[in-house]
């Protein structure tokens, strides 16, 4: 496990995981959790990180537009569904903005979920220099 300074020493782990736990059986799961990361991924977790539930579409939208809008480096956006509707058109509207602004922006976005997507959108955000990956071409 790591935080913004590298890697935790062994005490600094454990007294992580028992404070997030909240008990030692589960303190337990989340290093074996933790282990099990690192040899999938090759990289070990992160500590420090938020997380926001967000329970509706609205909710989602407005969470994700601020975050785009703040970006400085780069934008690493998967979904499900990219459409050509009025939310996609707003996204679009703000990747390019963030792309223009130097950031790099990259989208894997699920082919079959996004089928009904207008090639004129997708080239739009190609041409501005934005990254698409298709999944499940």
């Amino acid at each position: 496990i790591k935080d913004a300074e590298g890697s935790l020493s062994p005490r600094e782990r454990e007294e992580l995981l028992q404070t997030a736990a909240g008990d030692a059986a589960s303190a337990e799961y989340l290093q074996r959790l933790a282990e099990i990361e690192q040899a999938v991924t090759g990289q070990a977790l992160i500590a420090g990180n938020r997380v926001q539930l967000l329970v509706d579409g609205p909710a989602a939208y407005k969470a994700m537009f601020a975050a785009i809008a703040k970006a400085q480096n780069h934008i690493h956006l998967e979904t499900y569904i990219l459409a050509d509707d009025e939310i996609g058109q707003q996204l679009a509207s703000l990747l390019l903005e963030r792309r223009a602004a130097g950031v790099e922006v990259a989208i894997i976005f699920d082919d079959l979920g996004s089928n009904s997507t207008s090639d004129a959108y997708f080239e739009r955000l190609q041409n501005a220099g934005i990254k698409l990956f298709r999944f499940h071409p």
